[in-house]
């Protein structure tokens, strides 16, 4: 039944909440900026901007100040936020593999904030998407491809250990 679904309810600052239930999360009293999240998916918060920052300092203040959630779990966020050059942080790998929508420089936050709302992105050849074309040749890949390809649970494609067995012995 529905109300067995696990539940999580996450705050805005990334911590996930304790439920058991869905109908306990469900009843529960969420903050304004709470994301609701269902079977590793969020379910309550469409078209809300979630950041996360990596290699760079945090501007909460100026995410706020466009609507945005500030976020630690690199799996939530919608948009991250990096400095010019691309790094190999582990939120940089879970983001991208989660499915974060859009990879920017801190350009995009501060002309966003500017504006006093998000600036929507309608093109992955944008202005504020991170380019590097240094690390993408040395790590061999095309930074817009990789935002354009499907992830996560929708994902077609072929699963990184697909057709192998892996045996584990506890003396071995």
């Amino acid at each position: 039944p529905a109300e067995d679904v696990p539940k999580v309810a996450v705050s805005s600052n990334g911590k996930r909440k304790k439920a058991t239930t869905a109908a306990e999360t469900t009843s529960a009293k969420k903050g304004k900026n709470d994301i609701e999240v269902v079977n590793d998916t969020i379910v309550d918060a469409p078209g809300k901007v979630r950041i996360i920052f990596t290699g760079i300092p945090k501007e909460e203040s100026m995410a706020r100040s466009i609507g945005a959630d500030v976020v630690d779990d690199p799996a939530l966020a919608s948009h991250m936020i990096i400095g010019t050059e691309l790094k190999r942080t582990p939120k940089l790998l879970v983001a991208i593999n989660s499915g974060v929508q859009f990879i920017v420089n801190l350009n995009w936050l501060q002309d966003s904030s500017k504006k006093g709302e998000p600036i929507e992105i309608n093109s992955l050849k944008s202005k504020y998407i991170v380019r590097d074309k240094k690390k993408e040749k040395l790590w061999g890949f095309n930074m817009e491809q990789t935002l354009s390809l499907p992830r996560g649970v929708q994902s077609t494609s072929k699963r990184v250990f697909d057709g192998y067995r892996f045996y584990y012995h506890p003396e071995g």
